[in-house]
């Protein structure tokens, strides 16, 4: 018996506030906390579909009903799709969330128009609650398609409909398109069981989840679109200075470095008339500490730092209760145990966050001195070190106060500079740096020339690496504000099966899905075949494969099956 399902894709509105939108496929909709949220993450320019999207960075955020009870991360994108997983924490609430997906570019359209899927997480330390709390708002609004694209279809073969425990699933994808000029598409399949919440957890395809223009939709007002800006070139890192009215904001100007003894560099941001300053940051500050601090410390007691988020909160945050029926409840057991057996039989995989950092070049100049105070004589402080070792710069105290000065060679003079790079962090604390010795200092670098950062000139600078890489912990709460840069980056991985499971399998493979490849490429020439096993968990099962087309036009197909005792 060959059964075939075939779904046409949607068609793209052209108002789009952003002219960007994200589908995300996740390998299922019911997780346990502690499993990873496996999936593909497709970002479209509707504005020319064929083309990759501006934005290279992408925003996800989970939340769930409570206060304090939402989580948010980001990756970055190099193509049109990338594919990630994200570990649930093991202390997360049981219930329904909404996952949603953005840019930062998307931000200046209403929330209705990104991403957003309800799932449901249970959790292995507390009981089922058989009452939840759901959202009570709809992810998109619905209404005409401004213009369609009927030539595209995605069609699943499958030989049968029923399947034995751990006999082999064969199935064949065809796309099919009359455009001759369209050859493939990326596609991302999952397998798993059919569960009784999607009504609920308002399960939908891709077809379904592209937003379309409601009556009366008015075209989008490009004057508005500056507020949130596309992140094309790197990340966009942004905050104000919060300060006393008569406060003048122009001198509240802001620094930005992180703690790095190989390759330091600063960033400086004036602020604008608002109090708000802005960085761009390539990869090299991903999974970084990032350290703000103004670049004047005296006017630390007088202003405030405030890092905005990207973290963008559901429009609609009113729930209502749901009673669970005694099959949804019979069923969200059954995937608490199989969680069970996974956690004692299984192995354990390794949690990385994988980064891929840049180097570049450092705003410093190559300095004119660089010193080893191990290859000297021991020194306890640095007023012997400055003294002895570095003739191009002198270190002492003034009226009980301590200075540094730098020797100048275009004028023969001494330019004081009480701002000194601490393992690559701008630091004041003069009485601090007085008491680094030869010990403690692994290398000194020392630039007698201007520095040139922003409209600043530093009338040359002290680098000062120490053996610890740190910096003073009550430097960094009384003067700076830490942000960890977090990214997910995405990654190549195997399908979660390549293999069929052996009845000597050194543990019960009853998993619930039991097929996730997020790298699947079809072509209008041949038929893509996939194969895998049906494991060990008898019940229905549903196949999803969605995707894009090569000129960008969204494809989704699905099919459902049986798997039967052996």
């Amino acid at each position: 018996m060959l059964l075939l399902t075939t779904v046409r894709s949607q068609g793209y509105r052209n108002d789009a506030a952003s002219n960007e939108l994200v589908h995300i496929h996740l390998d299922k909709q019911v997780y346990v906390a502690g499993e990873p949220i496996k999936y593909k993450a497709y970002l479209i320019n509707t504005a020319s579909p064929a083309m990759p999207p501006c934005s290279k960075i992408l925003y996800f955020t989970l939340e769930g009903s409570g206060p304090d009870n939402s989580l948010s991360w980001r990756i970055n994108l190099d193509n049109k799709s990338a594919t990630g997983s994200f570990i649930i924490p093991e202390n997360i609430r049981g219930g329904v969330y909404v996952l949603s997906a953005y840019t930062n570019w998307m931000r200046n359209s209403a929330s209705e128009e990104y991403f957003s899927e309800r799932i449901l997480i249970l959790n292995l330390a507390s009981g089922i609650d058989p009452v939840m709390r759901i959202f009570n708002s709809q992810s998109f609004q619905s209404g005409n398609e401004i213009f369609a694209n009927p030539g595209i279809s995605l069609g699943i073969d499958l030989e049968k409909e029923e399947f034995a425990a751990n006999e082999p699933v064969k199935l064949e994808i065809a796309l099919k398109h009359s455009n001759q000029q369209v050859m493939g598409a990326d596609l991302s399949i999952s397998v798993t069981v059919e569960t009784p919440f999607d009504t609920l957890l308002n399960a939908a395809y891709t077809t379904e989840k592209l937003p379309v223009p409601a009556a009366g939709h008015n075209r989008y007002d490009p004057s508005q679109a500056c507020r949130f800006r596309i992140e094309d070139m790197g990340y966009i890192f942004s905050g104000r200075i919060i300060s006393n009215p008569d406060m003048n904001l122009n001198r509240c100007d802001v620094w930005l470095a992180v703690n790095d003894s190989i390759s330091p560099r600063i960033l400086y941001s004036q602020v604008d008339s608002a109090g708000e300053f802005l960085f761009y940051l390539n990869r090299f500050y991903d999974n970084r500490e990032l350290i703000l601090q103004l670049a004047d410390p005296s006017l630390s007691a007088d202003c405030k730092l405030e890092v905005f988020s990207k973290t963008a909160a559901l429009r609609d945050t009113v729930t209502f209760p749901y009673t669970l029926q005694s099959n949804e409840e019979e069923f969200l057991n059954n995937v608490k145990n199989i969680r069970l057996i996974e956690a004692i039989y299984g192995e354990a995989q390794p949690v990385t966050i994988r980064g891929n950092h840049t180097r570049g070049s450092s705003f410093l100049n190559v300095p004119d001195r660089v010193v080893i105070p191990a290859e000297y004589a021991e020194m306890i402080n640095f007023r012997e070190v400055a003294s002895n070792i570095i003739p191009e710069v002198r270190f002492g105290t003034r009226r009980d106060e301590f200075y540094l000065e730098v020797l100048s060679p275009n004028t023969n003079s001494w330019k004081k500079n009480n701002t000194v790079l601490l393992n690559g962090v701008p630091f004041t604390d003069l009485a601090y740096i007085s008491t680094l010795g030869t010990k403690e200092i692994q290398r000194i670098e020392v630039i007698q020339s201007n520095v040139l950062i922003g409209d600043r000139t530093l009338p040359g600078l002290v680098s000062i690496f120490t053996y610890d890489h740190r910096i003073q912990e009550n430097y960094l709460k009384s003067h700076t504000v830490r942000f960890q840069n977090t990214v997910m980056e995405s990654y190549k991985e195997i399908a979660d099966v390549q293999q069929f499971s052996e009845k000597s399998i050194h543990y019960p493979d009853f998993r619930n899905s039991i097929y996730w490849d997020p790298y699947l490429s079809a072509s209008t020439d041949r038929k893509l075949v996939v194969e895998f096993p049906a494991l060990l968990l008898t019940g229905n099962f549903v196949i999803k494969v969605e995707g894009f087309t090569s000129d960008g036009y969204p494809v989704s197909a699905s099919q459902s099956f049986k798997i039967t005792e052996e």
